[in-house]
């Protein structure tokens, strides 16, 4: 994956198991510059393009059964539309965009063995933009398993693939993104995700006034 270019915008991702609360935050924060007239754009993966669609519906049932290999060059094909069709524009017109799940989520959902995370990062086409930076939202895998319990109890949803696999997948999972965030340090923020989310969400602005002044200071 290639890293964004200086005259381009800037490319930030949100990451975490289900329930950590990734995809409030990184929706609070696209609020933020919405409202402060900052030029940025809210994406996710899987997307709502054609291949995205049929993604999320395989997986909203829990008797899907599709195999791992599938399942990643499902996610990729999706990347890769989505990348052409929405991100490479958005930071070509000079925009934040805040993508919810990115290539992380593949290397923690789909290749929780370490000979599966190498083969998905070698089929990785190189056009991918990499994010200049990423929320990885830690959250123990007991509480967001109850978060996903709750809410689905209010929604009457019934479960998806992934949270049929229960408490154990989620622990397997989190496992797999701490071994990513401890490769990636640089680009990664690793945040708490088990307090108030207004504490999250000014830890996250901080840190964005911090690395990229650039783009945020107008709004301070």
């Amino acid at each position: 994956m290639e890293q964004n270019e200086q005259n381009q915008g800037l490319f930030l991702s949100f990451e975490g198991i289900d329930g950590s609360g990734k995809s409030t935050q990184a929706k609070l924060l696209f609020e933020k510059l919405t409202q402060n007239n900052i030029p940025s754009l809210y994406t996710k993966e899987p997307t709502d393009l054609p291949i995205g669609q049929m993604i999320r519906n395989l997986f909203s049932k829990k008797e899907s059964q599709i195999e791992k290999h599938a399942q990643i060059f499902l996610f990729m094909a999706d990347r890769v539309q989505h990348c052409q069709e929405i991100l490479l524009p958005a930071l070509k017109a000079k925009k934040i965009v805040i993508c919810d799940r990115y290539f992380d989520s593949t290397l923690a959902y789909q290749g929780l063995d370490l000979p599966l995370q190498q083969w998905i990062q070698k089929i990785s086409p190189p056009f991918l933009p990499k994010p200049a930076l990423t929320f990885f939202l830690d959250c123990p895998p007991e509480v967001a398993f109850q978060r996903l319990t709750d809410r689905n109890a209010k929604t009457k949803q019934a479960k998806s693939y992934f949270e049929e696999r229960g408490v154990k997948f989620l622990q397997d999972v989190q496992a797999a993104y701490l071994k990513i965030y401890q490769q990636e340090k640089k680009r990664i923020l690793r945040i708490p995700a088990n307090q108030n989310p207004t504490s999250i969400e000014q830890k996250i602005w901080s840190h964005l006034l911090q690395k990229h002044p650039q783009f945020f200071l107008q709004s301070a």
